[in-house]
């Protein structure tokens, strides 16, 4: 009987696996592969992916935040003791290390296929100081050189790919894109925006690229001029250089400016009971909160940024304002609040944007092709 194919999945984040790419790793058993699964040590996320994806698990070290180079070495080497324990036929790398360390570690193994996927640029592209400059240059050195392994390299919107190709890190002939990592439309189904004073939601990790300081400046001001509007912020404290201090949040939730819930295991409660979605981010990949809200039907406000800007038609399911100009949030939010007769009309054109455009089934098709297409 012949063995069947391996495919090994390289991720920083052991939730991404389940979270991000769920449907992508059932697709992939479904086809009939053997998967391997890496990322740092999670045994809830093994015992999930084992009894309900029959996925094999497998964690190495790896520090997201850390920059020390002997800590780096020890990925380093463990990808490189994957690749040849498995002998996989085809990887597939996402997030900024496993991207990095696993093209590094596929050296000289020139049958392997190697697949990359660039979610977002993070904090290293994010501003222009002298750190994050030099650290800038250094990264694309190493992406160069881990790149040149792939077969595909696979990006979540144009301003990535065009970044990429212009550094000249990888050409565009090698280059694909899907719309980030979809939107499970069935699991994120179209809800009736509710009645009710006005709710406001943004989800994300309490950093300031997100753009937190503007939401919270932003819910300052229109609670001065309509105290009955509510903000919430959704989203888990951070470990990172531009990570929020709880005691601010703390400080924010006391005052009555947000009401600050949280990480949570299922977003749908709030994206249902929201009747705005708001995520003033500098950069992103795609963000999937915004899909959520989208595929949930809700009007959409978020930043003319690398990313985020892929997610609204202006005017037609929602607005882009500049990253970090509070006065265009709160002048849009207004015009929210004032023409409440919209949010149907730009709601229901958000969930048909999702429909056609972020699909989860679609890209993980694309995702597939570039991956075990010619396997």
């Amino acid at each position: 009987m012949t063995e069947p194919k391996t495919v090994l999945i390289l991720s920083s984040y052991a939730d991404s696996l389940l979270n991000f790419r769920g449907e992508l790793l059932a697709s992939l058993r479904a086809s009939g592969f053997r998967v391997v699964a890496m990322s740092e040590p999670s045994e809830d996320i093994e015992t999930r992916l084992k009894r309900d994806l029959n996925i094999e698990f497998e964690a190495f070290p790896i520090t997201r935040n850390s920059m020390n180079p002997f800590v780096d070495l020890r990925t380093l080497l463990a990808l490189r003791r994957a690749l040849r324990k498995y002998k996989p036929d085809a990887v597939l790398t996402y997030t900024i290390k496993p991207v990095i360390y696993g093209g590094i570690a596929a050296i000289g193994l020139k049958k392997l296929h190697v697949v990359a996927l660039i979610e977002g640029l993070g904090f290293t592209f994010a501003g222009q100081s002298l750190f994050q400059r030099l650290l800038r240059s250094a990264v694309c050195q190493m992406y160069r050189l881990a790149l040149r392994q792939c077969k595909s390299v696979i990006f979540v919107n144009a301003d990535d790919q065009r970044e990429f190709v212009n550094r000249q890190i990888v050409p565009e002939i090698r280059c694909a894109r899907v719309a980030g990592p979809g939107i499970n439309l069935e699991r994120f189904t179209a809800k009736a925006i509710p009645s009710g004073d006005p709710r406001v939601l943004m989800i994300a990790r309490l950093v300031r690229s997100k753009g937190v300081y503007e939401y919270v400046e932003a819910a300052r001001q229109i609670k001065a001029l309509y105290p009955k509007t509510h903000f919430q912020l959704v989203g888990p404290i951070w470990s990172r250089l531009d990570a929020i201090p709880m005691s601010e949040v703390q400080a924010w939730h006391a005052q009555g400016i947000i009401e600050y819930v949280g990480e949570v295991a299922d977003v749908r409660p709030y994206l249902d009971a929201c009747h705005v979605y708001v995520l003033p981010s500098h950069l992103e990949g795609l963000p999937r909160s915004i899909l959520e809200a989208m595929a949930t039907g809700r009007p959409i406000i978020t930043t003319n940024s690398p990313g985020c800007r892929e997610t609204v038609r202006v005017g037609e399911n929602g607005f882009l304002v500049e990253f970090g100009k509070v006065d265009e949030l709160v002048e849009r939010l207004t015009w929210l609040l004032h023409n409440r007769a919209q949010w149907d009309r730009l709601g229901s054109r958000s969930r048909e944007l999702a429909e056609s455009l972020f699909d989860v089934r679609k890209v993980n098709e694309t995702m597939l092709r570039h991956l075990v297409g010619s396997h």
